[in-house]
């Protein structure tokens, strides 16, 4: 699961900072995904790359067939398994050109037919494998040209935009184009559905909802940050001392996202939206993550559907569930996909909430305890939560709580109905973090905020006396903490209490950044 996740991760860490997020290959730079996929930047023609056409073509069945493969085919035929399975090894290292070739065979052979399928079903897979990688060596190519300032490859980008069926290409396109030419006017029109309506659908004990939207317009941060960035970002935080990233795990960075695009397409998630709903017992909860931006729902699908011993499939009121060890992944939409982690997911109720989905219905949206929150999802606020507090939610969790906490406060929490969070802009590279929660009675705000001050004054204390003498980059990164613990204040009063702090924004993007490494 970490390998589906941690792109995902860094593409939220990266689009939390900017006006646009970027896509997963943005990650990359451009000249080192090239390499990874055998362009030498130095010799490629890259006026051919971008502007030249995806995908491999077959070729003509004609011609004759060199006496290798001639007796290949005819150990198709074979009574032995291990003769038929060479045969098939070799047929398939031959390449897509024996298509047109197998599919006569097919027809005029019956004896033959069904090992040539199979042989068939994998030389498409190799053909679809290498017009994706063609796919993506045109976007690090036209990120290439963008970096390096070539204005002479301006028409091969305007034909990108004009001709590509990839989304992928045609922003990448349009993005290297607004670089290069300052009359240029973007032509790309990506209208379409906000993802609310797969927020709407959800069952109406849905007691958890938090929902981070990729590319609220935070101010001051480039809109072309790397992998490569961010670790020369880490080194720089840590000082003389300390352990940053280097060459190989730059390197190995790069090939992972790749390899990622690679097997489960290109991603530029807008809104990730976590859920949870009903009661989580001791062996999981109804855990959801719902993804919505753009995506290459063919890679996807064709590339689960062709992993046979990792994955399988069954359809659900109309919708395709792909099950794993890891996860089931449910395709919403060609903009939403839902995730459902094994074991956090138990309990979600996939068979009710896909009805809900299909026949468009609001059942969560309609919910008075909802209503306020769902009209306040702006797309100008990064984050935004809600948290019902009621038992079925807190039940296994209220029993620790009252082992560690004073009784009056350790009351309060149980007398807490619901916890709202909100991550917004504060000015030019400044965010305000504010949690603020509803309470039963009168006088459980203040016992729970004044429990909450007392810990956070240990905490800052503590801190203080550990960071002396400490080395450089521990010191560093102590003093960050310590800048966000001194700006947080807690209140209390009737039946409301409220955490709230201002700082950098950069800690957002920090917070984000640790996740996805």
């Amino acid at each position: 699961m970490g390998t589906i996740m941690s792109p995902l991760i860094f593409l939220l860490m990266i689009g939390s900072a900017e006006y646009v997020p970027e896509d997963l290959l943005a990650l990359v730079e451009p000249e080192a995904g090239l390499e990874i996929l055998g362009i030498t930047p130095e010799s490629a023609d890259f006026a051919a790359i971008i502007s030249g056409g995806e995908g491999t073509e077959e070729g003509a069945a004609a011609g004759e067939l060199d006496a290798a493969v001639r007796s290949a085919i005819q150990n198709l035929a074979s009574r032995a398994e291990r003769v038929r399975e060479r045969a098939r090894e070799d047929l398939i290292k031959e390449g897509p050109k024996l298509l047109p070739h197998l599919r006569k065979l097919v027809e005029e052979d019956p004896r033959r037919a069904d090992e040539a399928k199979k042989v068939i079903e994998a030389l498409e897979r190799v053909k679809e494998a290498a017009k994706h990688d063609e796919v993506l060596v045109r976007q690090f190519a036209i990120r290439y040209a963008a970096k390096n300032g070539r204005k002479d490859l301006i028409p091969a980008l305007k034909k990108s935009t004009a001709e590509s069926e990839n989304i992928f290409v045609r922003l990448a396109a349009e993005s290297a184009l607004e670089e290069l030419d300052e009359s240029y006017e973007s032509k790309l029109d990506l209208k379409g559905p906000n993802g609310i309506e797969e927020l709407a659908a959800l069952p109406a004990n849905t007691n958890v909802l938090l929902a981070a939207y990729v590319g609220a317009p935070i101010p001051g941060r480039s809109k072309k940050l790397t992998i490569k960035k961010f670790f020369d970002r880490i080194t720089a935080d840590l000082g003389e001392g300390g352990f940053g990233p280097g060459e190989e795990d730059l390197r190995q960075a790069h090939q992972g996202v790749i390899d990622f695009v690679r097997q489960f397409g290109n991603m530029r998630p807008e809104r990730i939206h976590l859920v949870h709903v009903g009661a989580p017992t001791e062996t999981g909860g109804g855990v959801g993550i719902i993804v919505h931006g753009l995506y290459d729902r063919s890679v996807l699908e064709t590339s689960i559907r062709g992993n046979t011993s990792g994955w399988t499939s069954h359809e659900t009121a109309g919708f395709t569930v792909f099950s794993s060890i890891f996860a089931r992944l449910v395709p919403l939409s060609d903009r939403s996909i839902l995730v459902l982690p094994n074991i956090a997911s138990v309990t979600f109720p996939i068979r009710e909430y896909l009805e809900s989905v299909a026949a468009k219905k609001e059942v969560l949206s309609k919910e008075k305890e909802w209503t306020g929150f769902f009209a306040a999802l702006t797309d100008d606020i990064p984050i935004r939560g809600l948290v019902r507090t009621e038992p079925e939610l807190m039940g296994l969790l209220y029993g620790e709580l009252e082992r560690e906490m004073p009784a009056d406060a350790f009351g309060a929490v149980k007398g807490m109905k619901a916890l709202s969070a909100m991550v917004a802009p504060a000015g030019e590279k400044k965010i305000t973090v504010r949690l603020e929660g509803s309470f039963e009675k009168n006088g459980q705000a203040e016992s729970l905020a004044s429990f909450i001050r007392q810990g956070i004054d240990m905490a800052i204390a503590e801190m203080k006396r550990e960071i002396d003498g400490a080395p450089a980059f521990i010191q560093n990164m102590a003093k960050r903490v310590l800048s966000i613990l001194e700006a947080i204040t807690v209140t209390g009063e009737g039946k409301t209490g409220v955490l709230r702090f201002t700082t950098d924004e950069e800690v957002l993007y920090d917070f984000y950044g640790i996740l996805g490494v």
